[in-house]
């Protein structure tokens, strides 16, 4: 029997860009160009280190329409009460709307994104060896826009992201 021609088809693999000449940011970066062709409704992807020596969560790359929107960043993680809980969870968070944050005393890093119009957020702390790296932060501005298979999508793309921190971090000491 012969091979139908017609029946096959060739795809272009988007992780073969990934190479070790690239540097961390350029990385991360394309990593998220190709989660965006996934979900385009990912309207921001945001990765803060966490400086163990220090306690901060410290913003690390971001990528969106908005790269500026937290830049330079800093927020101690002892202060944020829900963070610190999903460290201490072996899980991921996933808000369905932002809103619900709205109180009196709104933290900066709340205020803005809010500000901006996102509101739907997937947040997954970066860990390595059981030692927190940072978090990584998604962002849309449809509400309830993650569902549980692209959360889980999203959870094994952030995992990519973790292993290019854990080695940067290794290069930086």
């Amino acid at each position: 029997m012969a091979d139908n021609p017609a029946s096959e088809q060739h795809y272009i693999d988007p992780y073969r860009q990934l190479s070790p000449s690239r540097s961390f940011e350029d990385h991360v970066h394309h990593l998220y160009r190709v989660l965006r062709e996934q979900y385009s409704g990912i309207d921001r992807f945001s990765l803060a280190r966490y400086q163990a020596d220090t306690g901060y969560l410290s913003s690390l790359t971001c990528a969106g329409d908005d790269t500026r929107l937290l830049d330079g960043y800093q927020m101690l993680l002892e202060n944020v009460p829900s963070l610190q809980s999903l460290v201490a969870s072996p899980g991921i968070r996933v808000v369905g709307d932002m809103r619900k944050f709205r109180v009196e005393e709104l933290p900066a890093h709340s205020a803005a994104l809010l500000g901006q119009g996102y509101r739907s957020s997937l947040t997954m702390p970066m860990m390595s060896d059981g030692r927190l790296l940072g978090m990584l932060f998604l962002n849309a501005r449809t509400i309830n826009y993650f569902t549980a298979p692209m959360a889980s999508y999203c959870t094994l793309w952030g995992h990519w992201v973790e292993q290019l921190l854990a080695q940067e971090s290794l290069v930086g000491n």
